[in-house]
């Protein structure tokens, strides 16, 4: 199976488990792995995506600290995405956008944990745009195809944003 078909099976894997109606909070690769025919499709989401790290773009923080509700999106949809990847490294990146709050990456990691995200977490908390993001991120994972989770109006210009920079991103849009 082509790697862009394997790409758009696992969004789709992502989406139902961010809007499971039966599991909410549970783990859907239990879920879909009760049928044969389903059990094939987590296996192509978990082969296309093997070892591959995901990228979460940070944005801006409300000036009480709390994250804004894309932020939240972003965080949500990842928190889907990463339970099919456990094994799998994060990035959160972002820095300091309002005085006196944790920078973005740091609210981020602490968001994903109490999502109970286990994956290793890797803050990318110097950048203050997508630019630099791309650019920061590349010093972590050079050239290495990855994972990245934006909303879906920011995605076309991270990715080339990360294109420009030596990395091929696999698109999972927050909405």
């Amino acid at each position: 199976m082509p790697l862009t078909i394997q790409a758009i099976i696992a969004t789709g894997i992502a989406a139902a488990q961010a809007l499971s109606s039966t599991n909410p909070i549970g783990d859907i690769a239990s879920e879909i792995s009760a049928s044969p025919k389903d059990s094939t499709l987590t296996t192509a989401h978990a082969s296309a995506f093997a070892g591959a790290p995901i990228v979460i773009l940070g944005a801006r923080l409300n000036p009480d600290c709390a994250p804004a509700g894309v932020l939240n999106s972003r965080l949500d949809r990842a928190a889907a995405f990463v339970r099919l990847h456990p094994a799998n490294r994060v990035i959160v990146t972002g820095g300091a956008t309002q005085g006196g709050c944790f920078t973005e990456a740091q609210t981020m990691d602490s968001l994903l944990r109490a999502r109970l995200v286990v994956n290793p977490i890797i803050q990318e908390g110097a950048s203050s745009s997508t630019v630099e993001n791309a650019r920061n991120v590349d010093r972590i994972i050079p050239d290495t195809p990855s994972v990245l989770i934006s909303s879906q109006d920011h995605l076309p210009r991270a990715m080339k944003n990360f294109a420009d920079v030596g990395i091929r991103t696999f698109p999972v849009a927050a909405f």
